[in-house]
């Protein structure tokens, strides 16, 4: 490349007022370089000046002695030009104000033992650039012989679909497989959905039919039902993916590590390498070494992990005291849900109206933790179903224990309204037993807001049991991948696929891969929808750049 150089001074912002801008010009000038200065470079008539010495005068390597490279980056980038920043204003005149290193008077600058410390710097760095820009070429992409720009994504959900249908619009092919025989994903099952626009009051329906007919009507898109990941290989820009039937077994079943267990003697004492290798090929016998390509696989630049989560399973006996296993009218907030959907709410036990119903945050016990897997989007979806009782019945009635209600940001608008709701009653307190009282329940509740013990006969009680990620039951991207099939350290983070949040916070711990909505935290569809868009432009840009 042969270079043709154009220094260009931005005056604005302060920079004129306090640099001597002809005697910051001869710097690139006795340097033989053409320089020019424009009292606002970042504007319209600026950006046309450059563009026109791009086109009229050849010029392929600008620096602009202005403000810092970390604002105006997309102003500044032309095609087949080299560009430099010289950052004289953050780093020379707002970080040296003239008050405090005043130019020099006149004489003073008669006086050799004067300097202005301020000119000088301007004039270090531009010289600086200039050596800097004389060593730079041109970069040249990289780019991949077998380099594919298709996206996977894993899951069908809400998730899965808003990140297919954001990638498609960025021009870039998708499939969407999933592992049931319908998308939709636990959002299929909802009534309704949690308000996502000012003023944050009013539930909404769901958002899961306006997605399924947005993706089937986009013919960048194609989706697989019934199907599951059987192992994901490569690089990325270039993953060989196999694919199977959920429960199916092929040779491309990816491999898994042989568990602790196995790796001992009866006398629990260590098997020795090549003792463990053996017992690592009876384990995963019938499956192809992480290191055989399936040859019909298919392949993909970037996969998008949105798997989502499954309702927490309570073990035996684990929430007695509350009645749940024991009370067939003592359910799960889930189990809720799909009764709400189907119409008016209903008690299980004998199908009659359930016009009082109970709604419990915390499983007590002296403990005021809640529920695990629990937060800020069980305490919303408490809100949620306690008004299907009103809405369903004139005359109904929810009552909400709660320990800890979380409403961040413009939710609490959400819960405000509930708040004044006619039937709705919330109090923080321990419930500390449910049982059967005549045809309906009593539920007993110490520690409340009212400074006493109370007790509320109800019709059914609600318990705000947390949003598992599929993660903790199967590592899902199934990684051909000498440190597992799934993410090593998910265990520190309860199971949830999560990332490294400041250095990379849009991307797993394997690079190319981007986890989104609930299986990397429980959160709301709305916060599932946001983050889905930061990861589709996120994994436009790897496929970009590789």
């Amino acid at each position: 490349m042969d270079k043709k150089y154009g220094v260009y001074i931005c005056t604005g912002c302060g920079i004129g007022d306090a640099l001597d801008i002809k005697s910051l010009s001869d710097v690139a000038e006795e340097e033989g370089l053409s320089c020019q200065s424009h009292p606002f470079l970042c504007g319209k008539e600026g950006v046309e000046l450059l563009k026109n010495d791009i086109a009229e005068k050849g010029t392929n390597t600008l620096l602009l002695a202005a403000c810092s490279r970390r604002v105006n980056y997309d102003v500044f980038r032309f095609d087949g030009c080299i560009v430099d920043r010289i950052n004289i204003r953050e780093g020379v005149v707002w970080s040296h104000p003239r008050p405090e290193f005043p130019a020099l008077t006149e004489e003073e600058k008669e006086d050799e033992d004067k300097f202005d410390r301020v000119q000088m710097m301007a004039e270090d760095y531009l010289r600086m650039g200039m050596a800097k820009t004389e060593k730079i070429s041109l970069p040249e992409p990289y780019v991949l012989e077998n380099f594919t720009k298709k996206i996977l994504v894993l899951g069908g959900g809400v998730t899965g679909m808003a990140a297919a249908i954001d990638a498609s619009k960025a021009g870039y092919e998708v499939t969407i497989i999933e592992k049931e025989a319908q998308l939709g994903g636990n959002v299929a099952n909802w009534r309704q959905q949690l308000p996502v626009a000012a003023p944050y009051e009013n539930l909404i329906p769901t958002v899961v039919a306006d997605k399924i007919a947005a993706v089937e009507a986009d013919d960048k898109i194609s989706v697989k039902l019934e199907t599951e990941v059987a192992r994901i290989a490569g690089e990325p820009g270039n993953f060989t993916v196999t694919m199977k039937k959920p429960g199916e077994k092929i040779e491309f079943d990816v491999p898994f590590p042989l568990p602790e267990e196995m790796k001992v003697d009866e006398n629990g004492k260590d098997l020795d390498v090549e003792a463990q290798h053996a017992k690592y090929l009876e384990y995963n016998e019938g499956r192809q070494d992480i290191l055989q390509l399936d040859p019909n696989g298919e392949k993909f630049g970037a996969v998008i992990l949105a798997a989502g989560w499954r309702p927490y399973q309570p073990e035996e006996g684990e929430f007695a005291h509350l009645g749940l296993g024991q009370v067939p009218d003592v359910v799960t907030n889930y189990e809720f849900e799909e009764i709400a959907a189907k119409g008016k709410i209903l008690r299980p036990s004998d199908g009659k109206e359930a016009k009082s119903v109970v709604f419990i945050q915390s499983p007590g016990q002296g403990d005021d933790s809640d529920f695990a897997y629990a937060g800020a989007v069980t305490s919303m979806v408490a809100l949620k179903q306690a008004k299907y009782v009103c809405d369903d019945y004139d005359d109904g009635k929810a009552y909400v224990f709660y320990q800890h209600m979380r409403t961040p940001g413009l939710s609490e608008g959400f819960y405000k309204s509930i708040q004044q709701t006619p039937g709705i009653f919330m109090t923080k307190g321990e419930v500390t037993g449910v049982s059967k009282n005549g045809s309906g329940l009593a539920i007993e509740a110490a520690d409340t807001l009212l400074g006493a013990n109370i007790q509320v006969n109800a019709d059914m009680v609600v318990l705000a049991t947390g949003m598992v990620p599929v993660t903790v039951d199967s590592p899902v991207i199934n990684l051909a991948y000498r440190q597992g099939p799934g993410f090593r350290d998910n265990d520190i983070f309860d199971g949830y696929a999560d990332s490294n949040f400041i250095c990379f916070p849009y991307e797993t711990q394997r690079t190319g891969i981007y986890a989104a909505g609930a299986i990397r935290r429980s959160m709301t569809v709305d916060e599932s929808s946001r983050m889905v868009s930061r990861r589709s432009r996120t994994t436009s840009s790897i496929l970009l750049v590789v």
